[in-house]
């Protein structure tokens, strides 16, 4: 099991924005906690209270409390989530001998010529929210959007990277990943608001695993991901990925 990410990006005037109402107790306070949370994960009050000790309404606000009753800060979770694709990119970068060299030509990417980076540049992403409330029935706080956005994009590039020939669709392709982290939130008997609320980067290693398995797969690396979010997809998913896991099981006591 790889060890535990040292650190974490740190923004100064967006930290010093944030706590220009804080006295100078409660930004040692909420600092502590922010590292705490980057090392251990979700808090209890427990955890907090034998840590800093009694904490103001100010401090635990800057905190979500999860449905499965953790204190967590969003955007530590966001900022975690870009160091482990930043780490990721360099040791893949690594394997391939180095940064690769600048091309003359256009940029390799997707079929419309944008880079993997771009999935939303040229979209409207009040929109592609707005389809996504209608299309599953919920309604997606203003402060919570950037969280949806950033998930969606992250599992449509998890999904590109192993199939780089695939013809992505925006309009199909979000809505489809989308489902897909609520289809996991079953699995793992999260609630949907989860995937975006304290469960965001176990969601996006589950959809890792998922999709490395997909690839290998001769029936499954031909759907498209709004196939593989639909019930039938996904049940022959489970159910094979289940049988491979009973089967490697039933080596190892063989063996």
């Amino acid at each position: 099991m790889p060890s535990k990410d040292p650190a974490f990006l740190f923004y100064p005037s967006d930290f010093l924005t944030g706590v220009a109402g804080l006295t100078m107790e409660e930004r040692g306070q909420y600092i502590t906690l922010l590292c705490l949370q980057h090392q251990s994960g979700g808090l209890t009050e427990k955890t907090i209270r034998l840590t800093v000790g009694s904490v103001s309404v100010d401090v635990l606000s800057k905190f979500h409390l999860c449905e499965n009753g953790l204190y967590t800060n969003k955007r530590l979770e966001v900022e975690v989530q870009k160091r482990i694709q930043f780490v990721e990119s360099r040791r893949v970068n690594g394997k391939k001998g180095g940064r690769p060299s600048k091309s003359l030509g256009y940029p390799v990417g997707y079929p419309n010529g944008k880079p993997s980076e771009n999935l939303v540049r040229d979209i409207n992403i009040d929109s592609i929210i707005k389809e996504i409330e209608e299309l599953n029935s919920i309604v997606v706080k203003a402060e919570e959007k950037q969280f949806y956005m950033f998930l969606i994009v992250e599992m449509s590039k998890v999904f590109k990277e192993k199939n780089p020939e695939y013809p992505f669709s925006q309009t199909e392709d979000f809505h489809a990943c989308l489902d897909i982290a609520y289809n996991i939130a079953e699995l793992k008997n999260w609630t949907k608001h989860e995937v975006v609320n304290g469960k965001m980067n176990e969601c996006l290693e589950s959809w890792r695993v998922i999709v490395d398995f997909i690839k290998e797969d001769g029936w499954l690396n031909t759907r498209s991901l709004s196939d593989i979010s639909s019930v039938k997809e996904w049940q022959r998913l489970v159910m094979k990925m289940n049988a491979v896991k009973k089967e490697k099981k039933k080596k190892s006591i063989i063996v």
